[in-house]
């Protein structure tokens, strides 16, 4: 019955921003019109970052009225001009909001919480190629509410152990002040083997003998940085450093994205890295955070010892 009321309260809210404003203002509406994006009737599928990741299958299905609420909290969002040239969307974002119809797919969003920016991914042809245009929108705080109840509504559905050990649990334990930190250097060596799933999705993750028994034994363990399918050349993922604090184990990465992606060649590409260390030189019982040179924490997990 709270959250019932909870989104009755933040659909009279939107309605009456919209009966205000016009949304005369707003350029998400422009944008849908131009590129003949008919999302009305559309669900919506929300993927946390920890299922963006390579995590288990868990996320947020809205539809009907719940749907059409949270579309409309979306086009009320304000366009901004997008970030420097080095962002990464796919590294940065926070959420995967999915617009779907009849099974398929309308329109891509994603959510940066750490920045509140809301990115529309948009599939524009160039001759014979398809070309991924990227819009950004400052969203509007009926958002904020809708994705809140959405978050609970996943939560609710779940059992409580898949809840504890997500990463979006363990980054919330991560302070500024332990990304700053000084500490101890350990030991890696890049790693030029392979493995079967390397190139099949994004994901950042230190694998153990009992984890990977065909790849490492002991207590040495293997890295994987990898950004998962790019669709252009251009993107490359490298380790700078790997260390340790009081409460973290830290892996730096130096993640770059094409300068001018329209120079680039249209093709899917699958970067990573991958390097060994010996996990007895880590403090047994910290969290692992993966981070780019802009101290973003690119995912995090706990290391399982055998």
């Amino acid at each position: 019955m709270k959250r019932a009321f909870r989104f009755f309260i933040c659909v009279l809210l939107v309605c009456t921003m919209l009966f205000a404003s016009g949304c005369g203002t707003l350029s998400f509406p422009d944008m849908v019109e131009k590129f003949d994006l008919a999302l009305t009737g559309c669900d919506v599928v929300i993927h946390f970052r920890d299922e963006m990741s390579g995590g288990a299958d868990v996320y947020t299905r809205l539809t009907g009225d719940e749907a059409n609420a949270f579309i409309t909290a979306i086009a009320c969002g304000r366009q901004i001009n997008a970030p420097k040239e080095d962002y990464s969307i796919h590294l940065s974002a926070s959420h995967q909001i999915v617009l779907e119809s009849a099974g398929s797919e309308k329109m891509q969003i994603f959510y940066d919480e750490a920045n509140d920016w809301l990115i529309a991914q948009i599939a524009q042809q160039k001759g014979s190629n398809t070309i991924m245009r990227y819009y950004f929108f400052r969203p509007d705080p009926v958002f904020h509410a809708l994705l809140d109840i959405a978050a609970e509504k996943r939560a609710s559905t779940e059992d409580t152990d898949t809840l504890q050990t997500s990463s979006l649990v363990l980054r919330a334990s991560i302070t500024s002040d332990m990304l700053a930190q000084a500490g101890t250097v350990v030991d890696y060596e890049l790693y030029t083997g392979s493995y079967a799933y390397a190139d099949e999705a994004s994901l950042y993750h230190i694998y153990t003998s009992q984890e990977l028994p065909e790849v490492v034994e002991g207590s040495t363990g293997l890295l994987v940085a990898s950004l998962g399918a790019c669709p252009t050349t251009g993107y490359s993922v490298n380790i700078s450093q790997i260390d340790y604090t009081d409460h973290l184990i830290r892996v730096f990465l130096h993640v770059e994205s094409p300068i001018y992606p329209d120079d680039e060649e249209v093709v899917q590409t699958y970067p990573y890295v991958m390097a060994t260390c010996d996990l007895d030189d880590f403090p047994l019982g910290l969290t692992v955070a993966f981070i780019d040179q802009n101290y973003n924490i690119l995912d995090v997990q706990t290391i399982q010892m055998p």
